[in-house]
């Protein structure tokens, strides 16, 4: 109900045309049958006005609604895009997670557990960075990386798009490096340029490595990457992102784009989809 009634507020214009509109063909289908019909005295009674009133004001909120929802396809290509508010880890096919460019795996001041990167180690790996690491390390063999002089166990920086697969409880996963992390306050930054990297580059992977499998990504850069971009325009990079890797080659028929709830008061999916269909 919260997220109703903030749709509403929102959108009060909208929803007060909608009532007005719906009252304004509810009272003449009313004046047609009373001026035809041999017998219109039931349409005098009080009920049947006050539930026109009810009925036009309830069109106009539910009208002026925020959807939590959306697919459409994606203009001149036949790859469906749907968009909803929901959790990355029940959702179809392969799921993009992005990580920082050392595919840290320990949690803490490194890996923050309220990311998506860190909520993967704590729920499918146990906590256990080992295990994490190893899965990811076997993936990363033979592609370039630069020994720095961080003070961790590991110093290997692999460039920022490089996108590793690694298969959890039964679910495929697309690791992509987004971020480059501070080596002495291990926090982890990007810009918009690194950003845009990373999207085509996961892109590119999941065209080769999920073969045709749903790719299901979430908002990224909205985390604690710091990109600094507001989520609605993070949303339309993601899109365009997609767009452009896909006019060069088919991605995928279907792509999942998943939202956390937090942020549902700051994308109307609603313009939306009417912009990119």
């Amino acid at each position: 109900m919260g997220r109703f009634w903030f749709s509403v507020k929102k959108n009060y214009l909208r929803a007060l045309t909608v009532s007005f509109a719906v009252l304004g063909a509810e009272w003449t289908v009313v004046e047609f049958a009373s001026h035809f019909l041999s017998s219109p005295s039931w349409l005098r009674r009080w009920p049947l006005p006050a539930l026109i009133v009810v009925a036009a004001a309830a069109a106009g909120p539910l009208a002026a609604r925020r959807p939590t929802r959306v697919q459409f396809e994606l203009a001149t290509t036949d790859t469906t895009v749907r968009i909803s508010f929901g959790n990355l880890f029940e959702s179809p096919g392969h799921r993009v997670i992005a990580v920082n460019e050392y595919f840290d795996g320990e949690l803490g001041n490194v890996v923050s557990k309220s990311s998506l990167h860190g909520k993967l180690i704590h729920e499918y790996f146990d906590g256990n960075s080992t295990a994490f690491e190893a899965a990811v390390d076997a993936d990363l063999a033979g592609v370039t990386s630069e020994v720095t002089r961080r003070a961790h166990t590991r110093r290997r920086a692999y460039p920022i798009g490089t996108t590793v697969r690694i298969q959890v409880a039964g679910s495929p996963y697309l690791l992509v490096a987004l971020t480059h992390t501070d080596q002495v306050t291990h926090q982890s930054s990007a810009d918009v340029a690194q950003l845009w990297n990373a999207l085509c580059s996961v892109w590119q992977a999941a065209r080769t490595r999920a073969q045709g499998d749903t790719i299901s990504v979430p908002l990224i850069g909205s985390g604690l990457g710091r990109v600094g971009l507001p989520p609605h325009n993070l949303l339309q990079l993601l899109l365009l992102s997609l767009v452009v890797e896909t006019k060069r080659e088919k991605v995928a028929s279907h792509i999942e784009i998943v939202l956390y709830m937090g942020l549902y008061e700051q994308i109307d999916l609603g313009p939306i989809r009417d912009e990119w269909a």
